[in-house]
């Protein structure tokens, strides 16, 4: 069992620093060398953590199921994802207001924000939490660890603090749901956090 926890653990290193590598990449070659868009660069550093994330579950002999993605209840799922959203949305609106309607192509920014949100669930609200549980064995440290992770990530590309309190409270939040309905007929998949993130990504910025 310790040899396994080990195991693990040297998977999830190796597997954020790969994550935060290719993160770093993507600020220098948007700050220092101008390669392409910055909206065309954010899709393919996160189209190539997604597929990283793949990857590592492969390794990790993780399946869809145990890192919360599941094909049954789909439109419960949906349905779920829009009441967190709204609460969320609900919740901001009341502390900090909502952001300007957004500009530019309305389609390209949802599907950006789409593929960022569920890459972001995916990482840390799916293989990430499940790695921890395997390495720390409890729930609640295995939420706040990927919580503070989840904040933390925010940090290079923004350097803003209050963003990674926001981000570190709401990914336990999250991380949070996914423990406590994962064993009820009312599970919260991965896909309900992602439509939640990715809609207030969308109305809040």
């Amino acid at each position: 069992m310790e040899r396994e926890k080990r195991t693990s653990l040297l998977i999830l290193i190796l597997y954020l620093t790969i994550t935060m590598a290719v993160i770093l990449f993507s600020i220098y070659s948007q700050k220092e060398t101008a390669l392409s868009s910055p909206e065309i660069m954010q899709n393919a550093t996160y189209a190539v953590i997604l597929a990283a994330t793949f990857i590592f579950m492969r390794i990790s002999r993780k399946s869809l199921r145990e890192i919360g993605l599941f094909h049954h209840d789909f439109r419960r799922q949906i349905v779920t994802g829009i009441i967190i959203a709204i609460i969320f949305l609900i919740i901001w609106g009341i502390l900090f207001g909502l952001g300007n309607p957004p500009k530019g192509n309305l389609l390209y920014l949802v599907l950006s924000q789409f593929l960022v949100a569920l890459t972001e669930e995916l990482m840390f609200r799916g293989y990430i939490l499940s790695i921890l549980e395997d390495i720390v064995q409890t729930p609640n440290r295995a939420v706040f660890i990927s919580a503070l992770l989840f904040g933390l990530w925010h940090y290079p590309a923004t350097h803003n603090i209050p963003l990674v309190l926001i981000t570190f409270l709401t990914g336990a939040i999250y991380s949070t749901l996914r423990i406590v309905f994962r064993e009820t007929d009312d599970e919260i998949s991965v896909f309900s956090i992602t439509i939640a993130h990715w809609a207030f990504n969308v109305i809040s910025t």
